[in-house]
């Protein structure tokens, strides 16, 4: 009974949290790899990043409401 009641507040959190944790990650990576990059790079990898966290964390969430 505890576990669902987790699971369901994963599951109301997780949409709201994903974008923001994807972008800071992103951010993350983008501001170690810039310095050794250029800029143009290092923001089409974060972008990219950013969105394929995006989807990985919403795949999983689906899969926890089914």
């Amino acid at each position: 009974m505890q576990l669902h009641k987790i699971l369901k507040l994963a599951s109301t959190i997780a949409p709201t949290i994903a974008p923001t944790m994807a972008s800071t990650t992103a951010l993350m990576i983008a501001s170690t790899i810039a310095p050794i990059m250029s800029p143009m790079t290092a923001l089409v990898i974060a972008s990219t990043n950013s969105l394929s966290t995006y989807s990985v964390s919403n795949s999983a969430l689906y899969k926890v409401q089914a």
